[in-house]
């Protein structure tokens, strides 16, 4: 299978301890399910930039959305970590990806506005 490696990038501003996570239709998004999801990496320089690399198939559509929220830690290796999601972005079609080249950088713009 071809891929692609796709920076994602949103911006949003966070309280202490929570992160922004993407979450979506594909097993790298965690399948919609929230204890998989991604953690994107603040950025040093901007602490309202979030940004992640990731492998993903090229040509195929992938449909995700962010979310703010909290990850703990499992008690013991057995468990899978906990989150808790303060805030999805609730606009009513997801956001999607279709990667068709080697190379990607996708800005997003704002956590929660989405214009498609």
């Amino acid at each position: 299978m071809t891929t692609s490696q796709v920076t994602f990038q949103v911006r949003g501003s966070t309280d202490p301890d929570e992160v922004i996570a993407l979450c979506g239709s594909c097993s790298t998004f965690g399948a919609w399910k929230p204890q998989n999801a991604i953690i994107l990496q603040q950025d040093p320089n901007d602490c309202m930039v979030w940004k992640i690399n990731v492998t993903l198939p090229r040509g195929i559509k992938i449909q995700y959305r962010y979310f703010k929220g909290t990850f703990l830690e499992p008690r013991n290796k057995s468990e899978s970590c906990q989150v808790i999601v303060h805030k999805w972005e609730t606009h009513l079609q997801p956001r999607s990806i279709k990667p068709l080249e080697e190379d990607l950088r996708r800005d997003d713009g704002e956590f929660g506005i989405h214009s498609k």
